[in-house]
């Protein structure tokens, strides 16, 4: 866990981006909330890093209905 993690700007941030034009980059939601298990590099080469645990979760996020599988699945192997 991250005891650094800034909850009041991750909503501040969330809320924002629901009713302002703001995009949230990966390097403005690093620096304001305090995020660890991402890295932005910049320029030639450059690109954004995750933790695998990250990277999997945000394409559940992309894809609702392959989180939606995820869910039934996970029900599925509790009820056995």
């Amino acid at each position: 866990m991250n005891g650094e993690f800034d909850d009041r700007a991750c909503e501040d941030l969330i809320q924002q981006a629901h009713t302002t034009s703001l995009t949230v980059t990966p390097s403005l939601w690093i620096r304001r909330t305090h995020a660890v298990g991402m890295r932005v590099k910049q320029g030639k080469g450059g690109g954004v890093n995750a933790y695998p645990e990250i990277a999997a979760d945000f394409r559940l996020w992309l894809d609702p209905a392959e989180r939606l599988a995820l869910v039934r699945l996970m029900s599925d192997i509790k009820a056995d």
